[in-house]
């Protein structure tokens, strides 16, 4: 049995889709930057049904734990489907954003995961499976812009561009390349930080939960989907404010300033 590699497992949507794969009874591979919650996941995912399960850590600032990454999966065996959930956010007017915070987010987002997955896409072509697919978490965040998710929205909007192009590389090989762009969703992402909790407090009664991005996310991985929005509602906020550009900016100005969130 092929193996299932799942990045940024041990929490939020990484960790219910991980669950979600081991009902199946998949053989899992699990990374993430905290080892006990990542043993946690792997307990969680065994109890659920997964036939295997091994983890390894990995920290996307760090440029040696992505090379570790990608000798572990040269080893472990056949990857038939790889899904990237690891990310990180903070919310500040760009103006007055850490610059040392800017930086790691843009490493972690899109750098170091645009890295990751070409050279995960390298090693599943070269083991000749009859199919493959690769789901990468972006972002809503990179099509609707809102006030203070500047560098998020760069790092998101740069990820998706990425992912839409690398389906296209591999259009006439065996992998697919699913972009999930998820709304915002009640995980731990949020809390650490002030203004990210603020940020929160003012889109949770449009928030999906991971469980729903997972479900979603599963089903366009097997249809080899380009992309999929979670929920369904924000893509048709996006076409409309392509069509209508100056008032959907003012729209979204003025519902964030109602909640003095500026």
């Amino acid at each position: 049995m092929n193996w299932t590699s799942i990045t940024g497992a041990s929490s939020g949507i990484g960790k219910s889709y991980a669950l979600l794969a081991a009902e199946e009874g998949r053989r899992l591979v699990l990374s993430g930057r905290d080892e006990d919650r990542l043993q946690e996941t792997k307990l969680a995912c065994l109890t659920a049904g997964a036939s295997d399960v091994k983890t390894i850590i990995c920290d996307y600032s760090n440029l040696d734990d992505i090379e570790k990454f990608i000798q572990f999966h040269q080893e472990v065996g056949p990857i038939e489907r790889f899904v990237s959930c690891a990310g990180f956010g903070r919310f500040a007017n760009v103006l007055e954003h850490d610059n040392a915070h800017m930086q790691k987010m843009l490493q972690v987002n899109l750098i170091a995961t645009m890295l990751t997955v070409k050279e995960m896409a390298l090693l599943m072509l070269n083991q000749n499976l009859d199919h493959g697919e690769i789901g990468v978490i972006t972002s809503v965040a990179g099509k609707i812009f809102t006030p203070k998710s500047g560098f998020y929205a760069a790092s998101k909007a740069g990820l998706h561009g990425f992912c839409k192009a690398l389906a296209q590389d591999l259009w006439d090989t065996p992998i697919t390349v699913t972009s999930i762009l998820p709304g915002p969703t009640d995980t731990a992402f949020f809390n650490h930080e002030a203004n990210g909790q603020a940020y929160f407090e003012h889109v949770k009664q449009f928030a999906t939960t991971p469980e729903k991005v997972a479900k979603k996310m599963h089903k366009a991985l097997a249809k080899g989907r380009t992309e999929i929005t979670v929920p369904a509602y924000y893509e048709g906020i996006y076409r409309l404010i392509q069509l209508f550009p100056e008032t959907g900016a003012k729209v979204i100005h003025s519902f964030y300033a109602l909640g003095n969130y500026r």
